[in-house]
């Protein structure tokens, strides 16, 4: 029930993204930060907050709603690439669309 999933700390609508291959002890919960995004060459970036993970290391963290382009992009990409700072990742997306699917669905959209 939405009860349930308010109690877990879930949000019909929204899913937090934790980008946990950016964890760092050089900066403090709280602090703001910038991630950026390439899927298939298409720039874009999020505002985010770094958040707490474990033993002194904090993560980039935010909040996206269920319509934000950037979980299309990704269904629908063959390609992702995300930086934060001077570290960058890559990340194939295929199956992504079924795995999208998935997770708008328990999100609630």
């Amino acid at each position: 029930t939405e009860a349930e999933r308010a109690a877990q700390g879930k949000t019909s609508g929204t899913v937090r993204i934790e980008m946990k291959d950016f964890l760092t002890d050089k900066s403090k919960s709280g602090d703001k930060a910038l991630i950026s995004f390439s899927i298939d060459g298409a720039e874009s970036s999020r505002d985010a907050e770094m958040a707490p993970y474990t033993d002194g290391f904090v993560m980039p963290a935010f909040d996206a709603a269920t319509d934000d382009p950037l979980f299309s992009a990704i269904a629908s990409g063959r390609s992702l690439k995300a930086s934060f700072g001077d570290k960058t990742i890559t990340s194939p997306l295929k199956g992504s669309k079924k795995a999208m699917a998935a997770m708008l669905d328990y999100c609630g959209k």
